[in-house]
């Protein structure tokens, strides 16, 4: 089963996943205009998928996202966590 949570530091909300089991997964999606951030690996492994390419990040990894760029992450081993960090935000 995958948990969120954000936590806000000021203006800056990051999200955490837990990915409790191999084989749990962060649905496909993409972020609008503005909306940047680099997702790490902070504990086991996952597996990032766009339409254009594949790769595996184990913990300690970093891998940044680009507006629009879809993609889905897959827990490759149980307990896996990942942090989400915004790069560049749209302010309202």
């Amino acid at each position: 089963m995958l948990k969120d949570r954000v936590i806000a530091f000021g203006e800056l909300n990051t999200t955490i996943y837990d990915f409790e089991f191999k084989g749990d997964t962060l649905p496909e999606h993409k972020h609008e205009k503005g909306q940047t951030h680099i997702t790490i690996c902070a504990k086991g492994e996952v597996e990032v998928v766009t339409p254009e390419w594949t790769k595996t990040i184990k913990e300690g990894n970093i891998i940044e996202f680009y507006p629009h760029q879809i993609h889905s992450i897959v827990a490759l081993t149980d307990d896996c966590r990942i942090v989400n960090i915004p790069t560049s935000y749209v302010k309202s």
